[in-house]
């Protein structure tokens, strides 16, 4: 199954995130699920959009009993050359931000960037 959502700031992201995670109906991994997508948010609206309220973030998801795949385009500047950290350091691990793509590489199988895209794949553990 397919789905596409506009936002625009953050002020509706539980919203967003809720619905996603009541879609695939995983519970087992809701914790990780909620956990990606806010960092992934977040990260859009602060460094794609420049904090721009204006600015749409696009989410797109498509997944089936397994696996799923996100998707969260912001309005920034196209960089497809975006490093996603395996580990920190002692020195950047107390700082106050520089830690998302790293927190969401480590919930997820598979994190890469396209253009303005951050593209995650994760697969499901199955849960009762």
């Amino acid at each position: 199954m397919k789905r596409e959502i506009i936002v625009y700031g953050l002020d509706k992201i539980g919203e967003v995130i809720d619905t996603a995670i009541s879609d695939l109906n995983w519970k087992g991994n809701s914790f990780d699920i909620r956990i990606i997508l806010m960092e992934a948010f977040t990260n859009a609206f602060i460094h794609g959009n420049q904090k721009d309220t204006l600015k749409p973030i696009f989410f797109r998801y498509d997944f089936s009993d397994s696996k799923v795949q996100f998707e969260i385009q912001d309005c920034g500047d196209v960089q497809n050359e975006v490093s996603i950290p395996i580990a920190l350091s002692e020195e950047s691990i107390l700082n106050e931000s520089g830690r998302g793509l790293f927190i969401i590489q480590s919930f997820s199988d598979h994190v890469q960037f396209r253009n303005n895209t951050l593209i995650i794949e994760k697969s499901i553990v199955c849960q009762p």
